[in-house]
């Protein structure tokens, strides 16, 4: 809401006495300078430099936080606070207000949340840009990886060459803890330990993304280390992009994300069933459910200044122009799993792309990393050709 990055700072927002909403001041509470400290961390904005850096009425000190909130109380006739007091970000500032806000003041508390994740949900032009952005470093920064890789290969070092070529582009950091999964640890959904050798013939699942200015991007895709697939390989990944591609068709007509959901299932029981992973007999209900088990997560989630944003957004919300969404289907097969064809077993494959919903329909904001099996095929390891 403001821009600040720096810690132990409280933004607050307030009506003025006699004046309608919208009219407000906004006042950013900042720490004194400490040059002993500041020695150790850099400098600190500081309250006299709050309303030049962020575009605030006020800067105060911190310490007068409580004391600023006091006289509010007293001049708008005991308003409502608007505070979300679960998982406080800063114990400190946390029991600052806890000690007013028990401290006898009459006015109600409640919860700014669902408010904030309402107007975030659609993202302003200058947020679009800011995403097209990021999603953009995203993919150029996998799809360098893919060129730069060669088997056989440490998990770690693909992390550390997605992480390089992100920063490299301008971007500020990883957006997450990635997933860098080689061979059948690909069927772990959120493995993170990164710290295994993907051989020769086998696939790696990489799921990463940029920050930039506070926006996070998400983009997975898989890819032979050897840069050829194997037929099943192929087989698997050729399906997933098939249902992917159908779920992305159909985000232009502005389903709810669980409709996403029951689009993927029904899409994906369909492949699973031409590669007779699933029984040629099962009708279309048993097809739908059976495929839950081969992708067991959501198909979309909200992106933005969170990767996984705005949470308390319901999910049977129709989807809207301005709104950023994730489409990321899988197909994770066991090697454990006795009921597949054994060509299969292992292998898992995942991929996702960042979308923009527009007026026209949609705007695929990752698009800058390939993912045609022929293309993949044609840049892993073209650092090395």
């Amino acid at each position: 809401m403001s821009g600040c990055l720096e810690a132990d700072c409280v933004l607050v927002l307030h009506s003025l006495p006699g004046r309608k909403l919208p009219t407000h001041k906004a006042i950013m509470f900042t720490p004194r300078h400490d040059p002993s400290q500041e020695l150790w961390d850099g400098p600190r904005t500081g309250p006299a430099a709050a309303s030049d850096v962020w575009g605030v009425d006020m800067g105060l000190p911190l310490s007068e936080l409580t004391r600023y909130l006091g006289h509010l109380e007293s001049d708008l006739s005991s308003p409502t606070l608007w505070y979300h007091n679960h998982s406080p970000p800063n114990p400190e500032i946390h029991r600052m207000i806890q000690s007013w806000v028990m401290g006898g003041r009459q006015g109600g508390l409640e919860s700014p949340k669902s408010h904030l994740h309402a107007l975030r949900v659609i993202k302003s032009p200058a947020e679009i840009e800011l995403m097209r952005h990021t999603c953009r470093i995203s993919g150029e920064s996998l799809a360098a990886t893919m060129r730069a890789t060669r088997a056989p290969v440490m998990e770690h070092q693909l992390f550390a060459t997605v992480d390089y070529q992100c920063r490299m582009r301008g971007g500020d950091y990883l957006a997450y803890p990635p997933v860098v999964a080689g061979g059948q640890r690909a069927n772990i959904i959120h493995y993170i330990n990164n710290n295994q050798i993907v051989n020769p013939g086998e696939m790696v699942l990489m799921d990463a993304g940029s920050e930039f200015r506070g926006y996070s991007g998400d983009v997975t895709r898989t890819w032979p280390v050897s840069g050829e697939f194997t037929p099943a390989q192929r087989d698997v990944y050729e399906a997933v992009l098939e249902v992917q591609q159908d779920v992305i068709a159909a985000c232009a007509n502005r389903p709810t994300l669980d409709q996403l959901f029951s689009i993927m299932c029904a899409k994906l029981g369909a492949v699973l069933k031409e590669l007779c992973i699933l029984p040629t007999s099962f009708s279309d209900g048993q097809l739908m459910r059976a495929a839950y088990g081969f992708c067991p997560h959501h198909v979309s989630h909200y992106l933005g200044m969170d990767v996984h944003d705005t949470p308390t957004v319901p999910r049977n919300n129709h989807l809207k122009p301005g709104c950023i969404v994730t489409v990321e289907p899988g197909i994770y097969i066991s090697e454990n799993n006795n009921n597949v064809p054994s060509r299969y077993l292992g292998i898992g494959v995942r991929l996702e792309d960042d979308l923009l919903i527009t007026e026209d329909g949609v705007e695929v904001l990752s698009s800058s990393c390939p993912k045609h099996p022929d293309e993949i095929e044609a840049i892993v390891g073209a650092d090395y050709k």
